[in-house]
């Protein structure tokens, strides 16, 4: 089966790059509508990486396209009482005819940096997985009316909604390169897989980033193997990643192209060599089409692109022409 494929709007970009901002991401939103893409992402953050909010976001989106589904990767459950994403999130896909794709995770970024956004909404990092399962279980009882105590009057026109959770990120192991995924202190660099028995417990899908293509199969055995032991299907499980991806004659300089879009995301935050290796696509169409091609022979269902420039609309274009085509 062949790989489809994501947009990331990046709404965090649409913030920070006064040459693409809003208007810019919804004229995106139109060129992706008659494009390849198959899904559309945005981003959630409080004000760690300042953006706009992603719900609103998608809303105006859904006015803008027809055809192109629509899906936040990912949406922070700890930030929005169950009850209120389940009636945001339902009249998201009644404005878009059914066309979303919900992605949960915990976040990620600086230990300070998640730990002012925790205090913000009142609760304790460590808390954001406990609040995530509960978040699942709650949007599913709200959307099919088994809620015990709420009745929910908005419910999605997709019966079920896909949900997918978010586990696995690369840790860089020093605090010099942690705005992207945190760092552990002493810790050796490495992949770490993060709770895939939560992801087959509860998840539609499974999404991750950094991960190389040897570490994609060692996860999904381990998914398929979890999944297994929780009654289900391991192949109704949807495996995806996205990656960051700059297209050009010369590769060192998509390579550094990729570090300054990255940079200027993570709020100018410097960006470790191995982290681009892990999380980037750079270089020739052959070189892009090539590191894709090993994505998805790892068993990647699904994965979604980050235009590796600060004003994206030339990559989009090349990306599409070049490598999707």
């Amino acid at each position: 089966m062949k790989a489809s494929y994501s947009l990331q709007l990046n709404n965090r970009l649409a913030f920070a790059a006064p040459g693409y901002g809003f208007k810019g991401m919804l004229r995106m939103a139109e060129m992706a509508d008659d494009s390849p893409f198959d899904i559309l992402m945005v981003g959630d953050s409080l004000f760690d990486s300042p953006r706009f909010e992603p719900i609103a976001t998608l809303a105006a989106v859904a006015a803008r396209t027809r055809r192109i589904k629509l899906g936040a990767a990912i949406i922070q459950p700890h930030f929005r009482h169950p009850v209120m994403l389940a009636l945001s999130w339902a009249t998201l896909d009644i404005a878009s005819e059914g066309r979303t794709v919900l992605a949960l995770g915990i976040g990620g970024g600086t230990p300070q940096g998640v730990g002012a956004e925790c205090r913000a909404v009142g609760i304790a990092p460590g808390q954001r997985g406990k609040i995530l399962e509960h978040c699942v279980e709650e949007l599913r009882a709200l959307w099919s009316g088994t809620h015990p105590s709420v009745t929910l009057p908005v419910r999605p026109l997709q019966k079920p909604l896909p949900i997918w959770i978010a586990a696995g990120i690369y840790q860089p192991g020093t605090d010099q390169f942690s705005a992207q995924s945190g760092s552990v202190a002493d810790a050796k660099a490495s992949y770490l897989p993060g709770p895939l028995e939560r992801v087959a417990r509860l998840g539609d899908g499974w999404l991750t980033i950094m991960a190389t293509p040897d570490e994609i199969r060692r996860s999904i055995a381990m998914l398929r193997e979890a999944a297994v032991r929780h009654g289900r299907k391991p192949e109704a499980l949807t495996t995806a990643t996205d990656v960051w991806i700059n297209v050009g004659p010369d590769p060192r300089q998509c390579f550094e192209r990729i570090r300054s879009a990255m940079s200027l995301y993570f709020n100018g935050d410097p960006i470790s060599d191995e982290t681009l290796h892990r999380w980037a696509v750079y270089g020739t169409p052959e070189m892009c089409r090539e590191r894709l091609a090993a994505l998805e022979a790892a068993g990647m269902e699904h994965i979604g692109l980050v235009m590796g420039e600060p004003e994206p609309f030339g990559q989009f274009e090349l990306v599409v022409k070049t490598v999707l085509s």
